[in-house]
């Protein structure tokens, strides 16, 4: 017994290391991985490691109907919601994506996009914040350091307001102008 569980163990631990081939993957929760666009032989060693699920987030056509092909060959359960890069999300995609990642029916399961860093950052950081209660400034570091790039513009909105982040920019110009604003003190009684 002893023996079957080291060989199982270590047949786990070579899959999950193989996994590793995926562009910027990592383990967020015991059931939950992320990543960058898996190929073939990734899915193969996905599946070897009981994922169950697969969340593809992205928009080229030729690669979702080619990943389709072989998810389904594999019997994963499969799921596309096309996600732009460089446009804001919809709320309606964004909380379909949620619902998918928070279901435990789901797991395990492997969300990416092409390579892992900005979309799938963007729903990863939103889970942080929704699921796991981290705070935004947190959530947004951490997809910041596994590569989100600040620069696209409608993701990095789209996530301040979801989570209602400030980013400092922002709270630095209304105290430099002393400009009473809810973003730094909230509204004031001369207001009303």
């Amino acid at each position: 017994m002893i023996k079957f569980l080291f060989i199982a163990a270590v047949t786990f631990a070579s899959t999950f290391a193989s996994a590793h081939n995926i562009p910027n993957f990592q383990q967020v929760h015991k059931e939950l991985f992320r990543g960058g666009r898996p190929s073939v032989q990734d899915l193969r060693d996905l599946k070897k490691m009981g994922i169950r699920t697969i969340l593809n987030l992205e928009n080229d056509n030729k690669a979702v109907a080619a990943e389709t092909d072989v998810a389904k060959a594999l019997n994963f359960n499969y799921i596309s919601i096309p996600t732009a890069t460089f446009f804001k999300p919809s709320d309606e995609n964004v909380d379909r994506i949620q619902e998918i990642l928070k279901n435990p029916n789901n797991y395990p399961i492997f969300i990416h996009c092409t390579h892992g860093r900005d979309r799938t950052g963007l729903m990863m950081g939103i889970y942080r914040v929704e699921a796991d209660g981290w705070d935004p400034k947190l959530a947004y570091k951490e997809m910041v350091d596994l590569g989100f790039r600040k620069v696209l513009l409608a993701l990095k909105g789209y996530y301040k307001d979801r989570t209602g982040m400030k980013f400092r920019s922002e709270e630095q110009i209304v105290r430099t102008a002393g400009i009473e604003s809810p973003l730094v003190s909230g509204p004031s009684s001369e207001s009303f």
